[in-house]
Formats: structure tokens, sequence, C-alpha cells
């Protein structure tokens, strides 16, 4: 008899232990921690990042880091966005508080009247009347939030710390003081400034009366164009611009179809671009600027 009840008391403490370690178990697999600092992307570990791997290479590998304000918001073509930054303040590069650069970004990146912080490529030439930036990577385009909270624009993602602790992070990083590997592009160079007509007529390779047929494709500075030739004057681009239909020639946008101009042409990185981003077109329609042009151009051609 004392053996059975010393062998129920065994049996019911051994239950009781399984019970209590059941228990443990469930509570270990339904317990949710608390959201930690460290459970927020790290600056260094961005996620889905397609060219840095980290904030320090991002630097390097960038013309100009700042932190500015998008001011405006315009369309550049069917899928880019030209974005006026407003800089606020720069990390590398030159740039003044209170200038206004043009960044280029697709898929409706950055909101108009929000503060972001980007690392750019610069590029000059073609039409652009200004230098352009577009980011090296979205990924390591970071938006300032409310409250300064700091977000991974591409994914929403907060990153782990505010806008001081990025800014000191920013401030201290080696890449900010590494000059990027390789010059910033350079476009074709269409001149900015309008030059005299005899100018334009020394500097310029093909000299014809045009019109324009067709748009290929356009955005908010230039146009790609087929032409019809109603008479070359000049021809010393070794493109036989009369009989090649594989030259594509990028003019201004703001040359009209079906209109006639005497057009003032270089030949640069495969395509035909006007001498000058202004007037290196003279419509028919200013009666004045198209007779000074048109002797001037038969009497170079006959001298």
């Amino acid at each position: 008899m004392k053996l059975l009840k010393i062998t129920i008391l065994v049996g019911m403490l051994l239950l009781s232990c399984l019970a209590a370690w059941l228990v443990y178990l469930v509570a270990q697999t339904t317990h949710t921690p608390a959201p930690t600092t460290e459970s927020r992307t790290s600056m260094n570990n961005l996620t889905n990042h397609d060219r840095y791997d980290s904030l320090d290479e991002a630097a390097a590998r960038s013309d100009l880091v700042v932190r500015g304000k998008v001011l405006q918001v315009d369309a550049y073509d069917s899928i880019t966005e030209e974005y006026q930054l407003e800089i606020q303040e720069t990390f590398k590069g030159e740039a003044k508080p209170g200038e206004v650069i043009h960044v280029y970004e697709t898929g409706g990146t950055m909101i108009a009247e929000e503060n972001y912080v980007l690392f750019l490529e610069r590029s000059t030439g073609g039409y652009f009347p200004h230098p352009t930036y577009t980011s090296g990577s979205k990924d390591f385009i970071l938006h300032i939030a409310a409250s300064d909270k700091v977000l991974q624009q591409s994914t929403s993602s907060e990153v782990a710390g505010d806008w001081k602790s990025l800014r000191e992070e920013l401030r201290t990083t080696q890449g900010m003081s590494t000059p990027r590997e390789g010059a910033p592009l350079e476009r074709a160079a269409v001149r900015t400034d309008d030059v005299p007509l005899r100018t334009l007529a020394t500097e310029a390779e093909v000299i014809a009366r045009i019109e324009g047929v067709e748009v290929l494709w356009e955005n908010k500075y230039h146009r790609a164009v087929t032409l019809k030739f109603h008479e070359v004057y000049l021809d010393d681009s070794e493109q036989d611009v009369l009989n090649n239909a594989d030259v594509q020639y990028i003019l201004p946008a703001s040359m009209e179809l079906g209109v006639e101009y005497l057009a003032f042409l270089s030949f640069m990185d495969g395509y035909f671009f006007t001498v000058s981003q202004g007037n290196s077109l003279v419509s028919v329609d200013d009666s004045q600027t198209w007779t000074e042009a048109i002797e001037l151009t038969e009497r170079l051609r006959s001298s």
C-alpha cells in the first residue's frame, strides 16, 4: 500500500513537469519579441541594392551627395521625371545651399515639397540647358520623412536611426573624400550660347534647307526626326545626308514639323545635332534672319 502511494505521487510529479514543459513550448512558439532598432534596415545593409554594397561605396562612386528639397516635378519623357532640387546641405561635391539642380529619375521616385538624401552622378551636353544628375542606385534614394525618420524610398523601409545619426554617418564616411572613378559623362557638346551666323556656318559640317517629316522619339529638350532635304549647301560630314537613310537627326524640341528651316548641323557620337541650342535652326517664318542666313550661305558656297 505504501509503495502504491509512492508510485502515484511520482506519477503526479512527472505529469506536472510534463505540463509545465508543454506550457513553456507553447509560450516560446507564440511569443513575438518587441521590435528593436536592429530589426530596421541598416545604412550599410540597404535591401535590394543593385550597384553598391555599402554607404561608403555609394559615396565613393558619386559626383555629388546632398540633402535637398524637391521644388518642382515635370515630365521629361513618357517614363522619366525632371526634379528641381534645392540644395540644403552638401556632403560631397560642389553645390551650395540654395542652389537648384535638375535630377532625372524614372517611376515617380520623389514627391514635391519632400526632403531627400541623394547619391548622384553628373553629366553634361546634348540639348540640356544645365548639367544633369541621376542616382547611381534607386535604393540609395533616402526620404527624410516626418519626425526626421529616414526611409529607403524604393522599399519604404525605415533606416535604423534618425536623420541626426544618418547625417553624422554621412559626414564621417570615407567615401565622401574619395574622387569618383571615371570622369562625369559628357554627351555630344552642343553650344549653349547663340553664336553669330558666320560662326555657325564655319563650325557646321552640314548646312541645308530642311523640313521635319516625322518624330521618331522626343522628350522635353530633344526631338529625333526624319528630314526632307530641300537643298544641301554643304556636306563635309562624310555621311552623305541626301542618300543615307540610317542617319538620325537629334534636334531641339522646339522644332516644328512641316516648317522649313535652314539648319547648321554637326555629326557627333553617331547622330547629327545642331551646332548651337538656340539659333542653329533658322525658320523661313523669320524673314529677316532667313534672308541674311541664305545670302551668307550662298557666299560661302561660292568662295
